[in-house]
């Protein structure tokens, strides 16, 4: 899925906001999650960036290590300039330009979780497909909803419309996107 935005935003603020989420959800790797940072000043003085971050979560109420949500976040940012708005009488600083956001949720299935010289290795096929279905399906819908939980923090922030169904928390960071 992918989040485009291109106007006033406050990205130090949006990044923060993200990065909270994501610790607040308990997703392991919150603290080193950027895998890349590139950083390219143009001559324009136009900032682009690109930031990758990976991240994974343990289900809850599963066997450890038999399943795992991994989530991919790429940060891909154009022409970032620095702009002051003023908001209430007073000047703030903020940045203008493009953002997208790019979120690659995977479900991870272990199949090898199970003792390969035991008994029931002869069985894991049919286990798989007959018990496992019904918990894999119930995984998906739970981390459907956790990535769209996710995108609608980020839209939340940026003021975008917002597709969830129910309001999310309150953004860590007070909105300071214009206009507010």
């Amino acid at each position: 899925m992918t989040i485009k935005y291109k106007d006033v935003f406050y990205f130090e603020d949006l990044y923060k906001t993200m990065h909270w989420w994501l610790a607040d959800r308990r997703w392991e790797h919150a603290d080193q999650h950027e895998k890349l940072y590139l950083e390219k000043v143009s001559q324009d003085g136009g900032t682009e960036h690109l930031i990758r971050w990976h991240v994974e979560k343990d289900p809850q109420d599963s066997p450890k290590g038999m399943y795992k949500f991994t989530m991919d976040i790429e940060f891909h940012s154009l022409a970032i300039k620095p702009k002051e708005v003023v908001v209430e009488g007073k000047k703030i600083g903020a940045v203008i330009g493009e953002v997208e956001i790019k979120i690659t949720p995977f479900l991870l299935i272990n199949h090898d979780a199970w003792n390969n010289d035991s008994i029931f290795a002869v069985f894991k096929g049919w286990f798989f497909k007959r018990h496992f279905k019904p918990r894999i399906e119930a995984l998906k819908l739970e981390y459907y909803n956790e990535v769209y939980e996710f995108q609608g923090s980020i839209k939340k922030f940026l003021q975008l419309k917002q597709f969830l169904p129910h309001q999310d928390q309150e953004p860590f960071h007070p909105s300071r996107s214009y206009p507010s």
